[in-house]
């Protein structure tokens, strides 16, 4: 999580530790001051699933984040976050006018309808996810390896606190299926079923080497049996040291 210290951080961080997802993140408080929970460290697609940015970055953060999202990483980019121009490279549009919210209640069903957002204008090769009237105000594009979503909604915690009995819930939802729908996810191949091996033979001896000598002359049914004598001196063996053990101990 990257931006400023403000509420809408605090929520979002929030809903998204309820959801179950772990938070690094790096809040601006002041001109070169910052608060850093976890890591704080540059995004990688080994260490973070996806990168939210609340507000415009530095250049260098910037150029982070784009090498981040073209290896294959997640970014969803809120708010006047898209604005920057070092971000234009891989944002789904262009940040536009702020569009006032068209109701004045946090409706359950409709909860985002009363939230203004920065009318988005998007690329020809983004996809639109949601449009409010005529107006974008979510949409998103592949940058490479990566996946990029863009919302033009930078007050969701209005959303969390204005709403109704389910409204927390919705919030922490939301959130959670846009860090999903980008989400890094590594690519780790499976194992080959050994039914469909067509040379298991073959990849056998390559694992382990070839059979001894010793190996090969052995018969195939040859199983190792003591015989009674030695079975009889173990028992005795057993038999004697659990009757010194006693003694030692004072049993009787």
């Amino acid at each position: 999580m990257l931006g400023r210290a403000t509420w809408e951080a605090k929520f979002v961080i929030a809903a998204l530790e309820e959801a179950g997802w772990p938070v690094d993140a790096r809040l601006a408080v002041a001109p070169g001051i910052e608060v850093v929970q976890g890591a704080g460290r540059s995004p990688d697609t080994a260490s973070h699933a996806a990168v939210v940015v609340l507000d415009a970055p530095s250049a260098a953060t910037a150029a982070a984040i784009t090498r981040y999202v073209r290896s294959g990483g997640g970014l969803i980019l809120s708010g006047t976050s898209a604005s920057a121009p070092s971000m234009a490279t891989i944002a789904a549009g262009r940040v536009g006018m702020r569009t006032r919210p068209s109701s004045i209640v946090v409706a359950e069903d409709a909860p985002r309808r009363a939230l203004g957002f920065l009318a988005i204008a998007p690329r020809a090769d983004a996809l639109v996810l949601e449009q409010r009237d005529t107006r974008v105000a979510a949409a998103a594009r592949r940058v490479e390896s990566g996946r990029v979503v863009q919302i033009g909604y930078d007050e969701t915690w209005r959303w969390r606190m204005g709403g109704g009995a389910q409204a927390l819930d919705a919030h922490r939802a939301g959130w959670s299926a846009l860090v999903s729908s980008v989400a890094h996810r590594a690519v780790v191949p499976l194992s080959p079923d050994p039914r469909d091996d067509d040379a298991p033979l073959a990849h056998l001896v390559d694992a382990l080497g070839r059979p001894t000598a010793a190996a090969a002359s052995m018969p195939s049914d040859a199983r190792w049996a003591p015989s009674p004598a030695v079975l009889f001196a173990l028992l005795s063996v057993l038999l004697l040291t659990e009757l010194a053990s006693r003694r030692l101990r004072g049993a009787p």
